[in-house]
């Protein structure tokens, strides 16, 4: 199970965010590599107590600017003390919105440096084995190493040059898994409830199955996209260079099937408008190997 729980959403944007100098694509072999950097993880890390020094000060100075408030009207204008609780109370909803968003900016880089260090694990794990065990694990992601460009049959050696990938694959396989594991507990739990309890919590526990299944599906995209990339290792450029990824929220997507919808399904629309775009029962019915398939297919056409 993955110990990290980071939305997929915000990882996306890792895939697909373009590194251009100029019109020069950086490859995404070389994007995957940068992820084996520690400074990279000090610089999220950095970032993450940052925000968090952010949000303790400015709670500290709400309250201390609130009890000063009121200790000065107290004193110089106690008939002004319910103005200033008023005052106080209507200043409190904005405050806290403003600390939220700054914890979820720490959050999100914390997320990012164990984003990293997960994968730099992986990496670690994967210099340790022979060629023989690299070719294994190619062949169970649905991949003859073989036929990957540049790789030849005399040099098998040549494959731990993927290992930056491959250690991205098995941190989105560990995600998926995890979202996926965390889907099945709610709507268990969702299906366990007594038949006299309260629906809205049946309710919110089937939104939650739902949300976590999205995490899953949208980790699972960019692990075929992951697949790809190894069958053609030399790749420049990034997710979105091959195609779009719907923002469709599941309770839409859950009203559009219901009513006919034939678009809602649509998670991913290729920019090659020739390729028939991949729909979430694809995602959550095929493979990573199949759906990297598609994925390769778009690399070449």
């Amino acid at each position: 199970m993955a110990t990290s729980v980071t939305p997929a959403t915000s990882q996306i944007t890792t895939l697909s965010n373009s590194s251009t100098t100029g019109q020069t694509k950086t490859s995404f072999l070389n994007r995957c590599v940068e992820d084996l950097s520690f400074d990279k993880v000090a610089s999220f890390e950095k970032k993450a107590s940052q925000w968090d020094i952010i949000t303790i000060v400015s709670t500290v100075a709400f309250f201390a600017l609130a009890i000063g408030a009121f200790i000065t009207t107290s004193i110089l204008a106690p008939v002004y003390v319910p103005v200033t609780g008023i005052a106080t109370i209507l200043l409190a909803l904005p405050a806290a919105q403003q600390i939220k968003q700054f914890q979820d900016w720490s959050q999100i880089a914390q997320n990012g440096a164990d984003k990293c260090k997960a994968i730099q694990r992986n990496y670690a794990d994967l210099t340790s084995k022979p060629p023989q065990e690299l070719q294994r694990i190619l062949l169970q992601m649905g991949i003859i190493w073989n036929h990957i460009p540049g790789m030849e049959i005399q040099h098998p050696e040549n494959l731990s040059r993927l290992n930056p990938l491959l250690a991205q694959a098995k941190y989105l396989e560990k995600q998926t898994e995890y979202w996926m594991n965390l889907r099945d507990k709610y709507a268990n739990e969702a299906r366990m409830l007594p038949a006299d309890s309260i629906k809205d919590d049946q309710t919110k526990l089937r939104h939650h199955a739902l949300e976590c299944e999205d995490e899953a599906v949208n980790f699972k995209i960019q692990n075929a996209f992951i697949n790809a990339v190894l069958r053609k290792s030399d790749f420049n450029g990034t997710l979105e260079d091959l195609a779009t990824l719907s923002k469709t929220h599941y309770r839409d997507r859950a009203l559009g099937n219901a009513l006919n919808d034939p678009t809602v399904n649509q998670i991913l629309t290729f920019n090659n408008r020739n390729l028939a775009p991949i729909t979430y029962n694809d995602v959550k019915t095929m493979n990573v190997a199949d759906l990297g398939q598609r994925f390769f297919v778009a690399m070449a056409a």
